[in-house]
């Protein structure tokens, strides 16, 4: 009996016969999408992605220092937006020019939508739990997570409303697109299932800047990933990060 444990144990560490270590078959339901872009080409649209929006940050920064007298919560908001449309210029040149491809390859694509729906509100109830968890964690700890939508949009409904456009909106749809799109499906084709939800949950969690938040972040990412692998789509997993966007706002402005 020992040694049968034994030789599953190295089944799963050393991978089948043709898969690479860690490869999570055992966990794999959907058959995997063949992607025609490789880990380099994902690294280098993650790279052209934050330089994107370096560069448009940078440029609003600019303007808004030459043109208006003082920052307004407006400003700030229309200003995280733009930014943030341009994590797509990476998945945009890698993909969609370079390679000919297109959104459907990057996971926008048809799902079975009961399964979709079942799979993102369980997800959903999972997140906002850990989350509420880590949430506690830090409260103990005396740490400061994220910064407050409430402060960085400002208070009334006009805050509320440049929350839900650029938290709720832009920010869930360029994320998923570079993350889940672009580099999860080439991270999962060489390293397997496992090494790629890790790895590109790390790399969603880092770009947030918050390390006090990086385990929820990681959390949260690796739940994303699952949720896309499963679905075979984007669009579960893009509902899901919205509809956790959507409740932080909520409970930044209402609570």
């Amino acid at each position: 009996m020992g040694a049968r444990w034994l030789a599953l144990a190295a089944t799963v560490v050393a991978g089948r016969p043709g898969k690479t270590p860690l490869d999570c078959t055992f966990l794999s339901i959907q058959p995997r999408r063949i992607v025609s872009w490789g880990v380099r080409e994902a690294a280098a649209g993650v790279v052209l992605g934050f330089l994107a929006l370096v560069i448009l940050a940078v440029a609003g920064i600019l303007a808004g220092s030459r043109f208006l007298p003082s920052w307004t919560a407006a400003f700030r908001g229309l200003l995280l937006a733009v930014s943030e449309l341009g994590l797509l210029v990476g998945p945009w040149l890698v993909v969609l020019r370079r390679r000919r491809a297109t959104w459907h390859d990057l996971g926008l694509r048809p799902f079975n939508a009961v399964v979709g729906c079942l799979a993102a509100s369980a997800a959903l109830i999972v997140v906002l739990v850990g989350s509420v968890a880590w949430g506690l964690v830090l409260q103990r700890l005396g740490w400061r997570g994220q910064p407050s939508v409430r402060d960085l949009f400002g208070p009334g409904w006009q805050g509320l409303a440049l929350a839900v456009l650029a938290v709720v909106g832009v920010a869930p749809v360029a994320e998923e697109v570079l993350f889940r799109g672009l580099v999860f499906p080439a991270l999962r084709q060489r390293w397997g299932l496992c090494l790629g939800a890790g790895v590109s949950s790390l790399l969603f969690a880092a770009f947030h800047l918050s390390p006090a938040s990086l385990p929820s972040l990681f959390f949260t990412g690796l739940i994303l990933s699952l949720v896309c692998h499963y679905c075979d789509s984007l669009w579960p997993a893009l509902w899901l990060h919205m509809g956790v966007n959507l409740m932080a706002v909520l409970a930044a402005y209402l609570v």
